[in-house]
């Protein structure tokens, strides 16, 4: 009986491995097509409360459209819609505006 038992363990012990490993793979995946896009995205203004208003924000995301814009610091609430990222050249997710 020990024998089967130390298949089982494996077994086990295998799936967890692969649970794991999937896991990890979810967990790191890139949000965005680079570390400086991921960056633009991040900034947060301890002065601006919107990113519009904030200079150093550069690029927005619509997360319900899977947008990229470039903003427009006009004062408005507008941005220049992206198909290619300004930093690595990747081309970016088409919009699923109007969809």
């Amino acid at each position: 009986m020990i024998g089967g038992e130390n298949r089982w363990l494996r077994a086990v012990a295998s799936r967890r491995t692969a649970e794991r490993d999937i896991n990890l793979n979810m967990n790191t995946r890139k949000k965005h097509c680079c570390d400086q896009m991921s960056e633009g995205l991040s900034v947060k203004c301890d002065i601006h409360i919107d990113e519009y208003e904030c200079p150093d924000c550069l690029v927005v995301y619509n997360r319900k459209y899977k947008e990229y814009g470039i903003i427009v610091h006009d004062g408005g609430t507008s941005s220049v819609l992206i198909l290619y990222c300004p930093w690595c050249g990747a081309k970016l997710p088409e919009s699923k505006r109007g969809r």
